[in-house]
């Protein structure tokens, strides 16, 4: 279930726009401090500055701002768009299949233009401008995605899915000394027993449906598989915080005129995925296709592999 769902209606929840608008605001508080002379702190002829409390204050409330924003942006952005296809529909099903590829290339061309051109701007001109160009393309961006507001598909709310998974494990519980042959656990919600009516109705939370238990299986076998992400999103997340300070301790000059920023050799993964997006889906998958005779391409399980791999 996503944040960006409504009621059936064609409009956007107030969820996305105060994740979009928190952003925005966070990007533009980031701009004025180190814009305006009373935000900006003063810096010494050795470039160490000395902030005062205020002007910290300041700083980090855009940074808050931005991450709350960012935790109801990124993870939906992605499950949106796919929920502009539909399945029913042969030509978008297969659209659907590519749209996840594209998607992030388009979010690593973004990202090779800042680790390369803001960059640059931020160590040559200023972080004023390196802030500031950030904040006017989200407005861009903001104004953009509500524009388009009554085009939009959304999905139905079918309630939380994470309510149905703590009723069967609670249900699980209050049944734990149920004696059920060969059954699982969490089987053992959806066994009928006298205290499960309360005043003519059935409480949720003591039985389940064996759709909600399965969810619940479902959910424990994928952990598995998520698991499997947890060292490469370890090592990934390292790349703009611990790598950045290695490579300030890197000869990093190209040229005895040019030298390359620290925060620009992240350009190197970007440029790999950029690469590499187009050659999996217009190479990859059709050599896939001839050799394997499957129109569907590979599965969920080869494309993790794949990606993991490249």
């Amino acid at each position: 279930m996503s944040i960006w769902d409504d009621t059936g209606r064609l409009l956007v929840s107030p969820s996305a726009m105060f994740s979009c608008v928190s952003s925005l605001q966070g990007m533009m508080i980031l701009t004025m401090s180190v814009s305006i002379h009373g935000l900006k702190p003063t810096c010494d002829e050795n470039n160490i500055c000395h902030p005062t409390g205020l002007q910290i204050g300041v700083f980090f409330l855009g940074l808050y701002l931005i991450a709350l924003g960012t935790g109801g942006i990124k993870p939906c952005a992605s499950s949106f768009g796919a929920d502009q296809f539909d399945d029913s529909d042969e030509i978008e099903k297969k659209q659907k299949s590519s749209f996840f590829n594209w998607f992030y290339f388009s979010i690593n061309i973004v990202a090779l233009v800042a680790s390369s051109v803001l960059v640059w701007i931020q160590t040559n001109i200023g972080w004023g401008w390196g802030f500031g160009i950030p904040a006017v393309a989200m407005a861009i961006a903001v104004v953009s995605f509500f524009s388009g507001t009554k085009l939009y598909r959304n999905q139905r709310p079918g309630g939380s899915p994470l309510t149905r998974i703590f009723q069967v494990m609670v249900a699980s519980v209050r049944k734990a000394r149920v004696e059920v042959p060969n059954d699982n656990f969490f089987d053992k919600a959806a066994v009928v027993t006298s205290n499960d009516q309360t005043k003519g109705s059935i409480n949720p939370w003591k039985l389940c449906t064996i759709t909600q238990i399965e969810e619940l299986k479902s959910i424990i076998r994928l952990l598995l598989i998520w698991a499997t992400g947890i060292i490469f999103s370890t090592v990934y997340g390292q790349m703009g915080t611990l790598f950045v300070l290695q490579d300030n301790t890197m000869y990093l000059h190209m040229s005895p005129s040019f030298e390359i920023p620290s925060a620009s050799l992240s350009l190197f993964d970007t440029i790999n995925i950029i690469f590499w997006v187009p050659v999996y889906d217009r190479l990859i998958v059709l050599l896939s296709r001839k050799l394997t005779g499957h129109k569907n391409r590979f599965t969920q399980f080869q494309r993790m592999a794949i990606d993991l791999v490249i």
